[in-house]
């Protein structure tokens, strides 16, 4: 089993150099994004643990090779477990990624939640690879770690930490 997973691993290296992009100054990428496949390090306390599915598109822009801004906005449901309905909040994020080897990336965001009901600040910071498909066209696999606030009630906030999983579909031009 551990020769099939290093086996795997090394093909994706292989296959990524190979097809390996260039990111250019003045290109933008655009992409549709499915996160918060998430592993919650917080309960809190009026809450049991939940469960996060978030939706979202993004866009890129190259400052310079290698360096974007990247600004997005997503849609997302929270639910406790075993509870009927939930929340659904709006997500802004805005943030810069550098691209290490050509389809390695590493970024820093800033994102703010908005529920109808409060806003919540949280930082987040993000490693991921990015996938040619095609000419132009990507997977982009990435995990996080955030750090925030969470309002729990009207002068109430309390702070949490997370790791998740996110994937982007999308294309450069």
């Amino acid at each position: 089993m551990k020769k099939l997973i290093l086996l795997v691993f090394i093909s994706t290296i292989g296959v990524n150099v190979l097809n390996a992009q260039d990111f250019s100054q003045g290109e933008i990428a655009l992409a549709a994004r499915v996160s918060n496949l998430d592993l919650n390090f917080t309960k809190f306390k009026d809450q049991n643990t939940k469960m996060n599915f978030n939706l979202g598109l993004k866009g890129d822009y190259f400052l310079i090779d290698n360096l974007t801004l990247t600004a997005g906005f997503d849609y997302v449901h929270e639910q406790k477990y075993g509870q009927k309905g939930g929340v659904n909040s709006l997500l802004g994020e805005i943030g810069s990624k550098y691209y290490f080897w050509e389809y390695l990336y590493g970024g820093i965001f800033y994102q703010g939640l908005y529920d109808y009901k409060r806003i919540n600040s949280r930082g987040k910071i993000e490693f991921g690879s990015t996938f040619y498909i095609a000419d132009n066209a990507f997977i982009e696999p990435a995990i996080y770690f955030l750090r925030g606030e969470y309002a729990t009630g009207v002068k109430k906030v309390e702070t949490f930490s997370q790791f998740g999983l996110a994937i982007s579909i999308g294309v450069n031009f």
